[in-house]
């Protein structure tokens, strides 16, 4: 789950860092006011774009662990009935020998 929160950050750095880059490199370059303008425009459009594909990328993701998880759990349960119909199969079976024997021992 760590690495989730850390594959965020990542993508959120690079979001934020390619619209500072991008903006920077914008305003040092020469071009017309009106110019510029519209480069700043088209960058940050494109800074949404990814940013909001990073966004899906992480939910996808996310949504994906929690079913992978919640199936895991499931699995889990059952083997755990399982496990516990066995033993009290076998305690049962041990008791009900030991009921025997005591049956045996005050008879006889």
């Amino acid at each position: 789950m760590e690495n989730k929160h850390k594959s965020l950050n990542v993508l959120t750095g690079f979001a934020i860092g390619s619209a500072i880059g991008a903006t920077i490199s914008l305003l040092t370059a020469p071009a017309s006011g009106e110019e510029t303008r519209r480069r700043i425009k088209t960058e940050v459009v494109d800074a949404q774009m990814k940013a909001m594909h990073a966004i899906e990328d992480v939910q996808s993701k996310a949504l994906r662990l929690v079913e992978d998880v919640k199936e895991d759990v499931h699995q889990r349960t059952g083997r755990l009935k399982n496990i516990g119909r066995h033993v009290f199969e076998e305690e049962k079976t041990t008791l009900a020998q030991g009921a025997e024997d005591a049956k045996e021992v005050f008879k006889g």
